[in-house]
């Protein structure tokens, strides 16, 4: 299961903030591609067919995370360049109506 967590950083903090991102899902992927990569390192066999699918449907569990990470990454850095280099006004702030007082 996962969840979506929000959270706000300074506008200087963002590259920082995107490369941790990045390299942490990077660094986790390498990881969880080496769990079954002794099934795929020395060509395929018929004893070993069925972990070999297992090991190919598990590395693309892994790419599919990793590609949904390198997306939201890609779409932070898209906004910062454009607020950079002034393309995007900041969100204005709703005010409440005001009540005449009686």
């Amino acid at each position: 299961m996962k969840v979506n967590i929000r959270y706000t950083v300074d506008l200087e903090e963002v590259l920082d903030e995107m490369s941790n991102l990045y390299f942490k899902s990077n660094d986790a992927l390498d990881r969880k591609l080496e769990i079954y990569d002794h099934f795929l390192r020395n060509g395929f066999n018929e004893a070993d067919v069925e972990h070999v699918i297992t090991a190919l449907e598990h590395n693309l569990d892994c790419y599919v995370d990793h590609q949904t990470k390198v997306a939201e990454v890609l779409n932070i850095l898209r906004g910062y360049k454009s607020i950079k280099d002034g393309d995007t006004q900041q969100p204005v702030l709703e005010q409440e109506p005001q009540t005449p007082n009686e």
